[in-house]
């Protein structure tokens, strides 16, 4: 009696051979996936850092307005927020500001976004990294009683058009000679303050506290762009927010603030820890952009590794830019 015959025994030659072939096209199959696996995740690491800087750039623009409808709404810019409050505290991206009429607890810090209604995400860049957001502590008091009528450095237009820090009197000649008493009623001091800062009498901000951006460490100043009612070249009417001037000579203005990403390594970012510690792997001009200090350095990228390697992405505006940055608005108008 003869047994049954397995599958492979009834089978020909030439199906046996079919199943071997068929086997090794499976593994060149797989080899060939995995190369092209490999050789797709590497296309991925190479879009990596402009898809991100993509994405910082749209949070950025996102971030620039929600500061606007602030000031629109209440005719300052918020407080940093302080990095030092626990990330899990509810009060983590509050504004840093006593109460209502008061300076700023800090002039640098964290984007506030909680005070502006929006999440976490929104104080992050595009590597996950929280915003160094700074301010000119006159744009972030909304105070008009804590400011002088003399003495005011603002836009020329400010006061041609009668926008006064407080309700005015003063005399006026006509054409015959005749002087007379005059009243400028400011309609809407809060904005005035805003649009047209100086110090006052208070001294509720200090000397030096305004922003500077250059484009190198001690290099040339940065002005507001053509549009922003920028502050003009000339050495005399080159005037600072913090300076004295009566009568106002030329459009002054200022940056009202720096929205800072650290870029992809991160140099000089806040940790967030519960203090205010900063990545101290940052130097040349990445490192004057976290050291506290007034100046800040808006410049073109350089990824070569050294002391001259930059790759920080920020953000500034004026006063005026942000009144026009939604609707069209001015400062140099005296009504929304």
């Amino acid at each position: 009696m003869s047994l049954p015959m397995t599958p492979n025994e009834y089978r020909p030659d030439r199906f046996k051979n079919q199943r071997g072939v068929a086997l090794i096209l499976v593994a060149l199959v797989a080899v060939f996936m995995g190369v092209f696996a490999t050789l797709g995740l590497g296309v991925l690491r190479l879009k990596d850092g402009p898809d991100l800087e993509k994405e910082t750039r749209l949070v950025q623009k996102r971030a620039v307005n929600h500061l606007a409808s602030f000031v629109h709404m209440n005719d300052r810019l918020p407080c940093p927020a302080d990095p030092s409050v626990n990330r899990t505290d509810t009060d983590f991206g509050l504004e840093d500001r006593p109460g209502p009429g008061t300076p700023c607890q800090r002039v640098e810090g964290l984007y506030p976004f909680l005070s502006l209604g929006l999440n976490e995400r929104d104080a992050l860049d595009g590597w996950g990294r929280f915003f160094t957001y700074r301010i000119s502590p006159v744009f972030s008091n909304n105070d008009p009683g804590q400011i002088a009528d003399t003495g005011v450095d603002v836009y020329s237009e400010c006061l041609s058009r009668g926008i006064w820090i407080t309700e005015t009197t003063h005399v006026q000649t006509r054409e015959n000679g005749t002087e007379e008493t005059a009243v400028n009623v400011n309609r809407n001091p809060r904005k005035a303050k805003f649009c047209c800062p100086n110090n006052g009498s208070d001294g509720f901000a200090a000397d030096n506290t305004d922003i500077e951006l250059r484009t190198a460490n001690g290099a040339d100043l940065i002005q507001p762009r053509t549009g922003f009612n920028g502050r003009t070249s000339a050495p005399s009417q080159f005037a600072d927010i913090d300076d004295f001037v009566d009568p106002p000579t030329g459009n002054v203005s200022a940056w009202a603030f720096v929205l800072l990403s650290h870029g992809s390594n991160g140099a000089g970012a806040f940790l967030v820890n519960g203090t205010t510690d900063r990545d101290d792997s940052a130097v040349g001009d990445e490192d004057e952009n976290t050291d506290g200090d007034n100046v800040f350095i808006d410049r073109s990228a350089n990824r070569v590794v050294g002391a001259a390697y930059y790759d920080d992405m920020l953000v500034s505006m004026t006063q005026n830019g942000l009144y026009g940055h939604l609707n069209n608005g001015s400062c140099a108008r005296p009504f929304r």
